[in-house]
C-alpha cells in the first residue's frame, strides 16, 4: 500500500531532492521538475513512500515509480537514505539501458553502479537498519469491521427482500459509523493508494469496477503505466483493504454475470452489447447503494457528506490530475437494462486473496 500525509509528503519532497542531486552531480543526468532527461528522452521522477513486511524499497518498471519504505522516514541516516536511493536509480536505469534483466541484481545491474561509480554498498541487495525483523502489525480493531461489513454484504443474498436490504443498509451504516471514528482521531492523519486491478487496455469491465469501488468509501483512479492501465483506490487504510477485497471478488463476478446474461440472452455478442452490460450493472449497484443510504438518519447523512468531502480533499493533494471516468455514448439500451437489473441483484460473497508478489527482496 502507498501511503500519504503531510508529514510522508514532506518525506517524499526530501527523497526528491536527494534523487535530484544524485542524478546531476554522480550520475551527470538533468534533473527536471517532475522527469529527468536521460538519452533525449525524458522520465518520470516518481518517488512514493508505502508499507509492506520485509521490504524496503523498491522500482516499479511498470509505472516508473520508486519506493521508499515509511519505517525509513524515522530510522535512516541521511548517508543510508542515499544509497537506498542511488539503488533503486541504479535499478531504473537499469531497466531503461537493458529492459527486465534475468537477476534484479546481476550483472547489468551491476555494470551500472560501476559506470556511475557508486559506493560498493549500493550493488547488494540487502541493507541493515536494525528495523529489517520488525513486524508491519495490522489494525485488529479494523480488520474485525471489515470482517462484520463482509457478513452483512453476504447476508444481502438473502431470498427475502426486507431481509437483503437491511443486510445492505447495516453494511453502509458500519462502513460509515468506522471512518467517522477515523476522522475524529489523529488515526486518521494517513490516506493509502494501492492497485487493485490492472489491464492491457481499458473497457467496459474497468469502468464497472472504477463505480462500484467508488461506493465504499475511496476514491478510485485510472492510472496508466508501459502498457497497462491500473485502477488504483484512495482512502483510509480500513476502506483500502475492504475495496481490495471487493475488486478481488468482482474481476471474476462480472465476467460470470456477462456469461450468464449471454446464456440467457443469445442475442448480446460483441464488445458493444459487452460493454453496455457492464456500464448498465454499475449503474445498477450504485442506485442499490443510494436506496440504502437514502434510508440513513439526516444526522448519518450529514456525516457521509463531511467524510466524503475530507476524502475528495485529500485525494487532491496527492493526485494533482484525476482520471474521471466517462459515459459511453454509443450505448446498446437492451443490453444496458438487462445490466441494471443484474447491479441491482449484486452480492458481495467473499473475496479472492491475491497472494503474488512481484517484489522478493529487502531492496529490489
Amino acid at each position: 500500500m502507498l501511503l500519504y500525509s503531510e508529514t510522508i509528503l514532506s518525506f517524499i519532497k526530501k527523497c526528491e531532492k536527494i534523487a535530484k542531486e544524485i542524478l546531476l552531480k554522480e550520475m551527470g543526468v538533468e534533473p527536471r521538475r517532475t522527469r529527468f532527461l536521460y538519452k533525449k528522452y525524458t522520465y518520470p521522477l516518481s518517488i512514493v513512500v508505502f508499507e509492506r513486511k520485509n521490504l524496503l524499497g523498491y522500482f516499479d518498471p511498470d509505472s516508473y515509480q520508486i519506493g521508499i519504505h515509511k519505517s525509513l522516514m524515522y530510522t535512516a541516516k541521511q548517508s543510508v537514505l542515499r544509497d537506498l536511493i542511488r539503488h533503486e536509480l541504479a535499478h531504473y536505469f537499469c531497466y531503461i539501458d537493458y529492459g527486465l534483466t534475468e537477476h534484479a541484481h546481476g550483472e547489468e545491474f551491476k555494470a551500472v553502479c560501476d559506470r556511475f561509480n557508486f559506493p560498493p554498498q549500493v550493488k547488494v541487495a540487502t541493507v541493515d537498519l536494525g528495523t529489517t525483523n520488525e513486524q508491519i502489525q495490522g489494525d485488529l480493531k479494523s480488520e474485525k469491521i471489515i470482517e462484520r461489513i463482509k457478513k452483512l454484504l453476504s447476508l444481502a443474498a438473502s431470498s427475502n427482500t426486507h431481509e437483503a436490504e437491511l443486510a445492505t443498509l447495516k453494511a453502509n451504516q458500519l462502513l460509515l459509523k468506522h471512518n467517522l471514528s477515523y476522522l475524529d482521531s489523529s488515526e486518521g492523519e494517513e490516506i493509502v493508494i494501492k492497485k487493485v486491478f490492472e489491464q492491457n487496455r481499458r473497457d467496459g469491465k474497468m469502468s464497472c469496477l472504477y463505480q462500484i469501488l467508488g461506493t465504499f468509501m475511496v476514491r478510485p483512479v485510472f492510472n496508466y503505466g508501459k502498457g497497462k492501465v491500473y485502477i488504483e483506490v484512495a482512502g483510509e487504510k480500513h476502506n483500502v483493504s475492504m475495496a481490495q477485497y471487493i475488486c478481488d471478488f468482482l474481476s471474476h463476478e462480472l465476467d460470470r454475470l456477462w456469461e450468464a446474461a449471454k446464456g440467457a440472452n443469445p442475442q448480446l455478442r460483441g464488445i458493444k452489447h459487452k460493454n453496455s452490460f457492464f456500464s448498465g450493472l454499475g449503474e445498477g449497484y450504485k442506485s442499490k447503494i443510494k436506496s440504502s443510504i437514502n434510508q440513513f438518519s439526516n444526522e448519518e447523512q450529514k456525516a457521509l457528506v463531511v467524510i466524503e468531502k475530507k476524502l475528495d480533499e485529500r485525494v487532491n493533494q496527492i493526485y494533482r490530475r484525476l482520471s474521471q471516468t466517462s459515459s459511453a455514448s454509443n450505448t446498446h439500451s437492451a443490453s444496458h437494462h438487462l445490466g441494471k437489473e443484474a447491479g441491482r441483484k449484486l452480492v458481495i460473497h467473499r473475496g479472492v486473496e491475491n497472494k503474488s508478489s512481484s517484489y522478493l527482496h529487502l531492496l529490489n
